[in-house]
């Protein structure tokens, strides 16, 4: 079986190195055999062609992790694997973000088999006034699940850009990333 494992930093990529570095550190807690590499937003759809030009539907397991913007795109590239009959074994949702409460949400695709979506509980300076709010009000994470993916939501106790960084976010993915290479 072969692997693909791709993370996707969010808006503020080309301005502050602090999310890039909390998506360095957690490839480096990554098990080797994952491959990971990390990208810009911009680039999730280039990395979902990639997918589809080197490999078979059901010849790769793929997972995804992303942060703030990021997640959007990273959602956007699963759906375009799903177009290629690709599934997606785990996506990690991290502190998912920049959309408005009255834009279209984040929507997870069917071909996903598992999410975990981590959401920053201090908003997006530390400051909870500022923690973002989805359609309904509560606050957290933009993500809908209308295809019911099995999906797990974990309130991190850090600030927007560290929630990627934050030890329970590295040890859920790690832990989640060596269960699917076994």
């Amino acid at each position: 079986m072969q692997y693909e494992c791709h993370g996707f930093a969010g808006l503020g990529y080309p301005f502050t190195a602090g999310g890039t570095r909390a998506l360095e550190k957690l490839i480096d807690d990554l098990p080797a055999r994952a491959g990971a590499d990390h990208h810009a937003y911009w680039d999730a759809d280039d990395v979902a062609r990639d997918i589809i030009n080197k490999h078979s539907p059901n010849k790769v397991r793929i997972a995804f992790f992303a942060h703030s913007w990021g997640v959007k795109t990273g959602l956007e590239a699963c759906a375009i694997l799903d177009k290629a009959g690709f599934q997606v074994a785990y996506f990690a949702a991290i502190d998912p973000t920049a959309l408005r409460a009255r834009d279209d949400p984040m929507v997870i695709p069917d071909n996903v088999e598992y999410v975990d979506e981590f959401w920053s509980t201090k908003g997006f300076i530390n400051f909870p006034k500022w923690a973002r709010r989805n359609k309904t009000g509560d606050p957290g994470g933009m993500c809908v699940n209308p295809y019911k993916v099995q999906h797990k939501v974990h309130h991190i106790a850090a600030g927007h850009i560290a929630s990627a960084s934050h030890p329970i976010t590295r040890r859920i993915i790690v832990n989640k990333m060596a269960e699917i290479l076994r």
